[in-house]
């Protein structure tokens, strides 16, 4: 199935989701405008407040259903954000007909609810098989977590020689700073910052790798958990074989898969971006 033809299959799901909810918003309000939906294999935006409104009532049914078995699964992200911005989240296991549903918060509280397990209805399962048709699931995780990052604490490093450089072969190596994968941005509790953030909100962070030689590595990423730009590296020139610094732009947060590549070798790692809530 080509990527537009998934596109209109979302229209087709999201018609048939109605069957999910008892009510819709009030005809007055605005209800929720923008999502995505992500496999393994990429990502499809939805839009339109029409397209993706049913999904604002998911809390009418029980919802008593214990946790499937591991499988592989998709993403659906919803977002609303008038008049006050709630995001739901949804992670679609087609062997098991299951959704596991997380709200960010229920209006007029400031709390959260889920993630809570619910059968998908037998009306809606024919809607969204089509959706994902074509499309790679996340693989299986215990805890159906989008995000496995590289996480290096414990390993040994690949030459104990240069143990910084703790990811990575024989001929590219990279030293992973957090070593559990993941980075936050701004500024730290424990005084200091790893990553700066853009006033466009993006986050700049500096990797220090190591190559066989000389000559440039080549650098590119991109988020896995939702639409992004890809991330922009920086390479400088003028350093010698081995050590070689480089400035990474993550133009969100989320989980990002970055590659880097030298002489026919190449490493990738993933990690999960966030930001402070100590500001920058």
């Amino acid at each position: 199935m080509s990527r537009s033809a998934s596109i209109g299959s979302v229209a087709t799901v999201l018609a048939g989701i109605a069957l999910f909810a008892v009510s819709a918003p009030p005809a007055d309000a605005k209800g929720p405008t923008a999502g995505e939906l992500c496999g393994r294999s990429g990502c499809v935006r939805l839009g339109g407040e029409a397209e993706i409104a049913r999904f604002v009532s998911w809390w009418s049914d029980p919802f008593g259903q214990r946790a499937p078995a591991v499988a592989p699964f998709f993403r659906i992200v919803v977002r609303h954000s008038e008049p006050e911005p709630v995001t739901w989240t949804l992670l679609y296991v087609p062997r098991h007909d299951a959704m596991r549903i997380t709200q960010s918060r229920v209006p007029p509280y400031r709390t959260g609810s889920g993630p809570y397990w619910r059968q998908v209805p037998l009306a809606a399962r024919g809607f969204l098989r089509a959706a994902t048709r074509g499309m790679t699931p996340f693989p299986a995780s215990r805890s159906y977590s989008v995000c496995t990052v590289t996480d290096v604490r414990g390993r040994r490093p690949p030459d104990p020689a240069t143990p910084s450089f703790n990811y990575g072969n024989e001929t590219i190596r990279v030293a992973l700073v957090p070593e559990d994968g993941r980075l936050v941005a701004g500024r730290l509790p424990g005084g200091g910052v790893r990553a700066t953030i853009d006033d466009d909100g993006s986050i700049d962070a500096k990797f220090g790798w190591w190559r066989a030689g000389s000559g440039r590595i080549r650098i590119t990423g991109r988020r896995i958990d939702s639409l992004a730009p890809p991330l922009r590296a920086h390479v400088p020139a003028g350093y010698s074989p081995g050590f070689q610094a480089t400035g990474l732009t993550f133009p969100t947060t989320g989980c990002w898969r970055v590659t880097g590549r030298y002489a026919g070798a190449a490493l990738t790692f993933t990690v999960r971006i966030t930001k402070s809530p100590l500001g920058r």
